[in-house]
């Protein structure tokens, strides 16, 4: 079986959430077909000329290609793939359509957010442009689509809000998780307790406001930590805070590792892999009810779900667990068989058999 995976390849380990789950599952899913490959797009304008981006070819990996648009075409009709997979959104993929209409070619759509939602209420600065070309691809992938990977059932909700699908074609998958990290022994030496809040004052939608609030109410023995390269913003953060830069996978697993709570303040976030990562290694989660991931947590016994802007719940709650070191231990064990089935071999399994399924 010939499958083309679409998207956006990341050659190096420092890349966002669909990135790192396009190379996993990519990686993940050559050992099961041996026949597949990934196609990407000369995406950076100022790198790549415009006859680059029309006809141009290169190989970037094994069985890892990029294409111009006409060339990606060409490929189509002669590779003739059975399923394509758009496993990041890119509007190149609509060309892939193309293999649909000719030779009767599965497509996949692998959903990280609804554009359209963030489009709508996160992301102001866009060009109305952009924004027209990103609807129509939408459109026409959730209309045409034979399969639709979601990762939670939230994701669903809001995507059913803006288009017509059958439920019929939809399932849920949630995002995997690194081996290193479930692997990763929770090493805390001391009675610190460390705290990890992804937010950041770059990104509205991650309620950074809302988290300076919370920690405003925060024990002043608390440690805590935010992940963000250093700018003009970084003026604006509180003193407490430390600010860590973005790090390479074994040292960030051992980052974690010594984090006691992960939380996340977000308003909108389908399936953050970075809070799925700190529950492998242990760090108890305190997000809202908005996070996809919210949906693996049992309150009380794995972690902490409340409502956004909740302040009190979720101060409440940290300080509290701050002064009980064998609740802490109990609920982070629990934390971490939560997540230890969502490695990307078994993610990979699963899409693997919705191929050989469609």
């Amino acid at each position: 079986m010939k499958i083309l995976l679409v998207g956006r390849y990341q050659t190096s380990e420092t890349f966002n959430g669909p990135e790192k789950v396009a190379k996993r599952l990519f990686y993940e899913l050559s050992k099961l077909n041996n026949e597949i490959i990934f196609a990407e797009y000369f995406f950076d304008g100022n790198q790549y000329s415009i006859w680059k981006k029309l006809f141009g070819f290169e190989r970037i990996e094994n069985k890892v290609f990029r294409f111009g648009l006409f060339s990606f075409l060409k490929y189509l009709f002669k590779y003739r793939p059975d399923i394509i997979h758009i496993i990041t959104f890119e509007r190149f993929a609509i060309i892939g359509f193309i293999a649909k209409l000719f030779f009767g070619t599965k497509i996949i759509y692998h959903v990280h957010g609804v554009i359209k939602h963030e489009r709508l209420y996160f992301e102001e600065r866009i060009p109305l442009s952009t924004k027209l070309k990103d609807s129509f691809l939408e459109y026409v992938i959730f209309k045409f689509s034979d399969k639709i990977i979601f990762l939670s059932d939230q994701s669903i909700a809001i995507a059913k809000r803006f288009y017509k699908f059958d439920d019929k074609i939809a399932t849920i998958l949630p995002n995997g998780v690194d081996e290193i990290f479930i692997n990763q022994a929770h090493a805390k030496k001391n009675e610190v307790v460390n705290i990890l809040f992804l937010a950041t004052p770059n990104r509205k939608v991650k309620g950074f406001e809302f988290a300076t609030e919370i920690i405003k109410n925060l024990k002043s023995s608390l440690k805590i930590f935010i992940i963000y390269n250093l700018n003009n913003d970084s003026e604006n953060i509180s003193k407490r805070i430390k600010i860590i830069p973005k790090m390479e996978i074994v040292e960030y697993s051992k980052f974690l590792s010594k984090i006691d709570f992960v939380v996340s303040t977000s308003y909108y976030d389908p399936f953050p892999i970075s809070i799925v990562e700190a529950m492998a290694v242990g760090a108890i989660p305190i997000i809202t009810s908005q996070v996809g991931c919210s949906r693996l947590i049992k309150q009380n016994k794995n972690g902490f779900v409340f409502e956004y802007e909740d302040t009190t719940s979720f101060a409440n709650c940290i300080n509290n667990l701050a002064e009980n070191k064998s609740l802490r231990k109990n609920i982070s064990l629990n934390v971490r068989k939560s997540v230890s089935n969502l490695t990307w071999k078994r993610i990979a399994k699963s899409i693997n058999a919705i191929y050989l399924e469609i």
